[in-house]
């Protein structure tokens, strides 16, 4: 049985790039990520500094990959991409 996942990141600095180099290397990163995660293997979330936006690049990108298989792969999605409501707070309450 899993217990726990895995944790990883980048060291990339949104600060001074623009939108499009942003989406950019979410969409990078999410290409390289996407052959280790999935609903039965590892869901990822962001972490400090990632936001819904973020969130969004990474997620479309997964989606084209996967031909539009997307359930259960990233948390912090915004609702209307099938996210939780109490995400900003869950991590807070410890869930």
């Amino acid at each position: 049985m899993s217990l726990g996942s895995g944790k990883g990141g980048s060291d990339f600095n949104p600060k001074g790039k623009s939108e499009a180099e942003i989406m950019r290397f979410c969409q990078s990163f999410m290409t390289a990520l996407a052959p280790h995660i999935g609903p039965n293997r590892d869901v990822p979330a962001g972490d400090i500094g990632v936001g819904a936006k973020e969130i969004g690049y990474m997620y479309g990108q997964y989606k084209r990959l996967k031909q539009g298989e997307f359930e259960g792969v990233l948390t912090g999605k915004d609702p209307a991409w099938g996210g939780s409501l109490i995400r900003p707070e869950a991590t807070g309450y410890g869930y």
